[in-house]
């Protein structure tokens, strides 16, 4: 825990301090994938697998809509692809193909399919979606075709997905403070090298776009544009070998949505602020926090924009912005100066938020598969094994853990979507005693659940964050 230090985290600490977190993150991630080896591979020898498929292991709590990147150490069929870190892999369409807290043989496709999709320098399409591209690789023309609407709005200052650049002189604490002028100077990013199709199907389709801040330190942009065969999730994978100093990048996308208020991801819930800057408590939140996603809806239909791992947001009136970069120059001279990795992701819906499964597909963004190797030797092989599901979207299962100080395991959730009732925790073993607990695990918490066989039941209020203490039966 010692990285998670307010001021390791948002880059606010001198450079010797980044040097000794660099160096130990080495190693915790080695621990990590040391630890999720040996929990994956007992399991997965127990999985039953015919050739040309795969054990995966879904560590979320629903049955996953999303693609996944299969490395291509597993030799499994389909469309083969090369990461933005050059990784080889395949992609594996889920569709609801592996189920909640359960690893599974998975099957991909062998490519032969008719595609959906095509793909040119100025234009990418599939069942959902209809994206044309200028000159400058922005989007100026995005139409959702399952509802026949234009989800860009063309009278905007910007266009889809442009990436502007501002001066980002705060009047102290550099690394701390972005102060609300810093949009007084904006300087969109124009200076494209090139447009080029980098896949064209059968199960993923896309551009890749490579821009130099010519008017900067020359740094260089590579993002990759990418569309799904039947998922309607559109990703910005970007590569970024950042060189400027005192300067901000954003991404932006104008959308054709009327809204008052925006929806952003928090820890265990989320969170409103306007879309306006009609007061001065409006004026003070220009930026706001969150982590997965945030939400731009109306009545009937919404705009979700995902992250994988960038967190400040503005949304004002109907353009919606991703903070992607800073460069300070205090207390580190050269923060952020180097190659930077991440996704961002546009997800537009039907609906709000929750009847578009916003939560759900944030995660499967952020959270991919586990994958093992299946043993024909060690008999006898299950189809599959899975350990608890819930029975409502609304609640997301966030922790199964060992518990602290006893042989029993604790299960923690959460209520997403501001709503109340009763749920039930089914798992594939009898429950033998279960109790509500709080998060340190060591007092009782409200009324304990009831057992019936394998299943619990339990009442929950909106955003409520509930924390089972769980004995199981074997088998």
């Amino acid at each position: 825990m010692l990285n998670q230090f307010h001021d390791i985290i948002p880059g606010s600490s001198i450079h010797e301090v980044y040097e000794d977190s660099a160096r130990d993150y080495t190693v915790i991630q080695a621990i990590g994938a040391k630890a999720v080896e040996m929990a994956i591979t007992p399991l997965a020898r127990s999985i039953s697998c015919e050739p040309g498929s795969v054990v995966a292991y879904n560590p979320l709590s629903w049955n996953r809509e999303d693609i996944a990147f299969v490395p291509a150490k597993y030799g499994v069929a389909g469309q083969k692809v090369t990461s933005l870190i050059g990784e080889e892999g395949t992609l594996t369409p889920l569709a609801g193909k592996i189920g909640p807290l359960t690893i599974t043989a998975i099957t991909s496709k062998s490519g032969d399919a008719p595609s959906t999709l095509s793909a040119s320098p100025t234009q990418i399409e599939n069942k959902f979606f209809k994206i044309i591209f200028d000159g400058n690789g922005e989007i100026c023309s995005l139409v959702d075709k399952r509802v026949g609407r234009e989800v860009i709005d063309s009278s905007s200052y910007c266009k889809g997905n442009s990436l502007i650049t501002f001066e980002d002189r705060p009047m102290k604490y550099e690394a701390w403070d972005i102060d609300i002028y810093y949009s007084d100077k904006p300087y969109p990013i124009t200076n494209v090298d090139s447009i080029t199709v980098i896949e064209s199907g059968p199960i993923r389709a896309g551009i890749e776009i490579i821009r130099i801040l010519r008017d900067g330190n020359e740094s260089v942009i590579r993002q990759r544009v990418l569309i799904y065969a039947d998922f309607p999730r559109i990703d910005f994978e970007t590569e970024v070998d950042w060189k400027e100093s005192k300067t901000l990048l954003k991404a932006a996308f104008p959308v054709t949505v009327n809204s008052l208020r925006a929806t952003y991801d928090i820890q265990f819930g989320s969170i409103e602020r306007p879309t306006h800057w009609n007061t001065s408590w409006d004026w003070a939140r220009f930026e706001v926090c969150g982590q997965k996603w945030a939400d731009l809806s109306e009545g009937d239909y919404g705009i979700s924009l995902l992250s994988d791992s960038k967190y400040g947001w503005d949304i004002r009136d109907n353009v919606m912005r991703l903070t992607l970069l800073r460069s300070p120059n205090h207390p580190d001279a050269t923060a952020d100066i180097g190659i930077h990795h991440f996704t961002y992701s546009l997800y537009p819906h039907s609906g709000d938020w929750r009847a578009a499964k916003t939560v759900q597909r944030a995660y499967e963004l952020n959270v991919p598969l586990k994958f093992g190797a299946s043993d024909a030797n060690n008999a006898p092989l299950v189809p599959s094994l899975s350990l608890v599901s819930v029975n409502l979207p609304n609640l997301i299962i966030e922790t199964v853990k060992k518990a602290e100080d006893e042989n029993a395991m604790i299960i923690r959730l959460y209520e997403a979507y501001n709503q109340r009732g009763e749920a039930i925790l089914s798992f594939t073993s009898k429950v033998i005693s279960a109790e509500s607990v709080n998060l340190m695990e060591s007092v009782p918490d409200g009324p304990n659940p009831v057992i019936a066989g394998n299943d619990l039941t339990f009442t929950f209020n909106p955003f409520e964050i509930k924390t089972f203490k769980v004995k199981l039966g074997v088998g």
